[in-house]
């Protein structure tokens, strides 16, 4: 029963391994080298093209890097996305062809923006082709404390070794939606499901053996 345990475990790890791809710092939380994190309880507007943040690009425009002057999703660190005005960020990374993969993050809306804020607009895009627009109506920061983030998530099918993904404001003011906690997970292929399920069967047609042994010994 171990071994099959064990090859079932191999099986799925193999899998998941050939389709890994994974977002770096998706929370925020780490300055790259040289660069400094923002204030605690304050924020740092950052200009393109600023790599401040570990693993990110400020592509276009600015972001405010925001540590802890509301309450982040994950961590102390989110992004809202409109700095002085609009702004871009990116991060580019290995994917394996032809893989479907679901991307997560959380969205909210600037707190402090009032009526001005409520209809600000993201859209997310996968290597310059826009995958999903979301707008923060309904779900905006009520106060730095009650942020009311909201899981958001989309698919997309990689078309080569590395992707970009780009999160970009399209709200030209600096009360932005804010982003935090995005993560990427490939999907499991059906056959990889298939050889799970098949694993576990037989593991439980194992157990089940073994139980009437013993009953039949005792």
């Amino acid at each position: 029963m171990k071994k099959i345990l064990m090859a079932t475990a191999a099986a799925a790890l193999m899998a998941g391994s050939a389709q890994a791809a994974s977002i770096v710092n998706g929370s925020f939380e780490i300055a790259s080298d040289g660069y400094s994190n923002p204030v605690s309880g304050g924020f740092t507007t950052l200009n393109a093209v600023s790599n401040a943040i570990q693993g990110w690009t400020v592509s276009n425009g600015s972001v405010d890097w925001i540590n802890g002057y509301w309450a982040a999703a994950d961590g102390t660190h989110s992004i809202d996305l409109s700095g002085n005005g609009n702004g871009w960020i990116e991060q580019t990374f290995a994917t394996n062809a032809g893989t479907l993969y679901t991307v997560t993050y959380y969205l909210s809306g600037n707190p402090d923006a009032g009526s001005v804020g409520k209809n600000a607009v993201i859209e997310a895009l996968i290597n310059n082709s826009t995958i999903q627009l979301s707008d923060i109506t309904g779900i905006k920061g009520d106060s730095h404390d009650q942020m009311n983030w909201e899981l958001k998530r989309f698919q997309f099918t990689a078309q080569g070794s590395q992707t970009t993904l780009r999160f970009q404001s399209l709200t030209n003011n600096p009360y932005g939606a804010a982003i935090d906690n995005v993560s990427i997970s490939p999907v499991p292929e059906p056959a990889t499901w298939a050889m799970m399920i098949g694993g576990f069967g037989l593991v439980g047609g194992a157990m089940r053996r073994r139980s009437r042994m013993q009953t039949a010994i005792a």
